[in-house]
């Protein structure tokens, strides 16, 4: 049997961090939504995958792995995405074509992309070490 070392805490929210970043990335793109929603509903998984990864609902401090800039984006973009969220149509499986044309969803691209623009400067940070 192989034995693994547990990942710090630090390195654990490095690769969360890591996470947040792919979820921004997939509602900051809608040809990657598009490709995606040949699996799976790309509309659930993408507003699912923010979900998972947004610490602003987590209950505990907010990760010391984020700058001052990229909380504030985080935040921006969580708001962003709650109202999104609550104005879609309750739907199980949404049409993507369809979501895609609606403003909370132009919106919610609008403000991943503007908060990739933040988390771009530091970048994907290592999964294999702390920084």
């Amino acid at each position: 049997m192989v034995e693994f070392d547990a990942p710090s805490q630090r390195l654990v929210e490095q690769r969360l961090r890591n996470r947040l970043i792919e979820a921004l990335q997939l509602a900051a793109s809608f040809e990657h939504q598009k490709k995606l929603d040949e699996t799976v509903n790309a509309v659930n998984e993408t507003i699912n995958l923010w979900e998972d990864t947004d610490p602003v609902s987590w209950d505990w401090e907010f990760p010391t792995v984020y700058s001052t800039d990229e909380v504030a984006a985080v935040q921006t973009f969580h708001d962003v995405w709650a109202s999104a969220n609550a104005r879609l149509p309750d739907e199980q499986f949404p049409i993507l074509a369809a979501v895609q044309s609606r403003a909370e969803w132009l919106e919610l691209r609008d403000a991943a992309v503007s908060a990739l623009d933040v988390f771009r400067i530091r970048g994907v940070l290592p999964e294999d070490r702390e920084v």
